[in-house]
């Protein structure tokens, strides 16, 4: 199995998968973008349900990854970690824009593969980052509620982009000015919207 030819298969899936959805993606489609034959892609990934699966579970990992690097580090204090972990999203994101948009149309969908993936339930409730939420006295809602605000405040913009860039007239320079603003505010926002 070449490792080129697998890598070249799902990148092509990736931003096919992203620009259309699952539904709309042919896999057709895929191995012309990817430079092979049907047959060959069918070697690959057995279904087209396979690579998708592949796909999500790679673009979860990209979008968790801020999360589950830091949820456990018990070095960290509360307000240090969700800066953190807000800096990271928006580095992701301002790498993957298309990323947030993906995941939550797809798992609109399918919302199987986000109860699926690293048991992401367990793994927050479990987490190091609720404990210190708890020792401060929050509910368990309040605690989502926290967390909920804070990816609101980062995700939305980039699912938003298309729109808000279109009725205040951003060109892509000033939308990444904008997008540094709003990344340099992060500890107010903790300080005000979450911790408070």
């Amino acid at each position: 199995m070449s490792v080129d030819t697998e890598n070249k298969i799902k990148e092509a899936a990736r931003k096919l998968f992203r620009e259309k959805g699952y539904a709309a993606t042919r896999t057709r489609n895929i191995a012309e973008d990817a430079g092979i034959n049907l047959a060959l892609l069918n070697y690959y990934f057995k279904s087209k349900e396979q690579l998708f699966k592949i796909i999500m579970m790679e673009e979860f990992e990209k979008f968790f990854n801020a999360l589950f690097v830091n949820i456990n580090n018990k070095e960290m204090p509360l307000r240090e970690k969700l800066i953190t972990i807000a800096k990271q999203y928006f580095a992701t994101m301002k790498e993957e824009q298309e990323l947030p948009t993906f995941i939550i149309s797809e798992v609109h969908v399918n919302p199987e593969y986000i109860l699926d993936f690293l048991l992401l339930k367990k793994n927050l409730m479990k987490s190091h980052l609720l404990a210190q939420f708890r020792e401060i006295g929050y509910s368990e809602d309040e605690i989502l509620n926290k967390i909920l605000n804070l990816l609101s405040l980062i995700l939305f913009p980039f699912i938003s982009k298309p729109v808000y860039t279109k009725v205040f007239d951003f060109d892509e320079e000033h939308y990444l000015k904008f997008m540094e603003n709003r990344e340099r505010q992060i500890p107010n926002w903790i300080d005000n919207l979450i911790l408070n």
